[in-house]
């Protein structure tokens, strides 16, 4: 854990994004070895993201925990086509309006 960087972002006035990671973690295990920071910072500034795949569902590569990941986005798919761009493993959280809450 980097404490500076905790600092850091808990001294910073406005919205810290971050993402949750790509290992298929649960960030809600006690396990430290599944942890990923900054995103596991008790910060109330930071909005952790994980990844959707192109049916809205959380990506089977995506860290996960239901009181630590707060939104995901679309992101690479595996393989898969998304949205119909015919490319492959896309990361479109920085399209406008790609932001958007997990389906449950």
């Amino acid at each position: 854990m980097d404490l500076a960087l905790k600092e850091a972002i808990s001294e910073y006035s406005g919205v810290f994004v971050t993402a949750s990671g790509n290992s298929g973690y649960d960030h809600d295990s006690e396990d430290m070895e599944k942890k990923m920071y900054p995103c596991d910072f008790e910060l109330s500034n930071i909005i952790c993201v994980g990844a959707s795949d192109h049916d809205g569902n959380l990506a089977d590569y995506s860290d996960y925990g239901l009181s630590s990941i707060d939104v995901a986005a679309p992101g690479g798919t595996d393989g898969n086509e998304l949205l119909g761009l015919g490319k492959k493993r896309i990361i479109m959280s920085a399209l406008k309006g790609a932001l958007f809450p997990l389906r449950s």
